[in-house]
C-alpha cells in the first residue's frame, strides 16, 4: 500500500503542468530630427519569467509587426505578422529571460506603418517537450502590444537623453 502511494505521489510530481510565466513589455519610441519629418524608431525589452521552468529551459520569441500600409491609391490595408522572426531570449542570473529589440516603425520613404508587435513564446524544456505561451490555452492566439503611442513621439536632438522604457500594456488575441 506504501509503495502505491509513493508511486502515485511520484506521478504526479512528474507530470505536474507548467504553469504560465509572467511576460512584461516595456518600450519606447522617438524620431532623431526635429526640423522634418524622418524615422520613427522604438526600443523595446521583453522579460519573461516562469519560476516552474528548469535553467535548462530554452525561450525563443516568435513575432512579427502589425500595421498599415499607405498605398499610393490613397488605400490602407491592415497587415499582420509582417517581418515574422524568431529570436532566442537571454537568461539572467536572476532566472528571467529577456530580449532588448530596436525597431524602426515608420519612415518616409516606406509606406508602412508598424503600429502593434505580435508575438509567442516558444519555451522548449531539456525533456525535448515544446509549448508556447500565447495568452490562452486554445487556438492560435497570441499577444499585441501597441507601439506607435498615438500622436507624435518625442524628438530627440543629438545629445539628448533618450526616454525611459515604460511599461506596454499586453493584449491577448484569440484566434480559433
Amino acid at each position: 500500500m506504501i509503495y502505491r502511494l509513493v508511486s502515485v505521489a511520484f506521478l504526479v510530481l512528474s507530470f505536474r503542468a507548467v504553469s504560465a510565466g509572467e511576460i512584461q513589455v516595456w518600450g519606447q519610441t522617438s524620431t532623431h530630427s526635429c526640423s522634418y519629418y524622418t524615422n520613427v524608431s522604438g526600443d523595446f525589452l521583453i522579460k519573461y519569467r516562469n519560476d516552474d521552468l528548469p535553467r535548462e529551459a530554452k525561450i525563443k520569441l516568435i513575432s512579427g509587426w502589425g500595421g498599415e500600409s499607405h498605398s499610393t491609391s490613397r488605400r490602407v490595408e491592415q497587415f499582420s505578422w509582417k517581418g515574422l522572426e524568431h529570436t532566442p531570449l537571454e537568461q539572467t542570473e536572476s532566472g528571467e529571460w529577456k530580449l532588448a529589440l530596436t525597431k524602426v516603425l515608420a519612415s518616409r520613404s516606406d509606406p508602412n506603418f508598424l503600429r502593434h508587435f505580435q508575438f509567442v513564446l516558444e519555451v522548449s524544456l531539456p525533456s525535448g517537450k515544446t509549448f508556447y505561451e500565447k495568452g490562452a490555452d486554445t487556438g492560435h492566439a497570441y499577444y499585441q502590444v501597441q507601439v506607435d503611442g498615438g500622436g507624435l513621439p518625442p524628438c530627440l536632438n543629438a545629445g539628448d537623453t533618450t526616454p525611459k522604457l515604460k511599461q506596454l500594456p499586453l493584449t491577448v488575441v484569440p484566434r480559433p
